[in-house]
């Protein structure tokens, strides 16, 4: 029986010059293997997300027709070198609809967010309860997430935003869930002058299944309507933002 190499399961037939064993004669389905799958190797060779090899090699890497995205194996896991069409890179979301929360109240303001062209298609695996208060992310790697809220003139109170990650689904967190989860916190002081804003952005290094949530304060002594936004490359506008950096 041949020998087999690490990578690539190439069958060598023992014997030959070493001398240890009697020389194993060469089948030609045996060299006709070989030759396919150097063939198949040459190149990124060409998977989905779903059925990529079963016993990869650190190094190896393949290009996914789903994603549209090279990735590489490290050892233990799969990690994407460079963004593709699939995978959740640029990803943003608008409110589309006003809002009017009251003062004190801990709420999550994405529940009518949208995509830029008002469908809500999620790309490359990310995902959103019902609700649109809870994001998990796909893949394992760093993120830039980024949150901002346009909130109505009112001198009155505070605006608070919270980012908060892998805290229990639809549940409004308390204290200790903001005191122990937040990876970014952002308190204004209420404006007259102009329409006052809460915004975030921060570099995350995520896990697979990771989910983050975005809860808002405002405390100006009654209710407070968000404006909505209209257009996601205008600054005035209400928006979240979670752009896969890579790996």
């Amino acid at each position: 029986m041949p020998d087999y190499t690490s990578r690539l399961s190439l069958a060598k037939p023992r014997g030959g010059s070493s001398g240890s064993t009697p020389a194993e004669q060469v089948a030609i389905d045996m060299l006709n293997g070989n030759f396919d799958k150097l063939d198949a190797s040459i190149g990124a060779p060409s998977y989905t997300s779903t059925t990529r090899p079963v016993s990869p090699f650190p190094g190896q890497v393949i290009y996914e027709i789903d994603t549209q995205a090279a990735a590489a194996y490290i050892g233990s896991s799969w990690t994407y070198l460079m963004p593709g069409t699939g995978i959740p890179y640029g990803f943003i979301a608008r409110r589309n609809a006003p809002a009017t929360p009251s003062s004190g109240d801990i709420v999550a303001l994405e529940n009518t967010l949208t995509y830029d062209d008002a469908t809500l298609v999620l790309r490359g695996g990310m995902q959103t309860s019902t609700d649109r208060k809870i994001w998990t992310v796909p893949l394992a790697g760093r993120y830039r997430v980024t949150k901002q809220t346009q909130w109505s003139s009112n001198g009155n109170g505070t605006r608070s935003l919270w980012v908060i990650k892998n805290v229990a689904a639809s549940v409004t967190p308390n204290a200790t869930d903001i005191a122990n989860n937040c990876v970014q916190q952002i308190d204004v002081v209420g404006s007259s002058q102009v329409s006052g804003y809460t915004y975030v952005s921060k570099t995350l290094i995520l896990q697979a299944n990771d989910t983050l949530q975005f809860w808002e304060r405002q405390t100006s002594g009654g209710a407070l309507a968000i404006v909505p936004g209209t257009n996601t490359q205008n600054v005035q506008s209400t928006f979240i933002q979670i752009e896969y950096l890579g790996a």
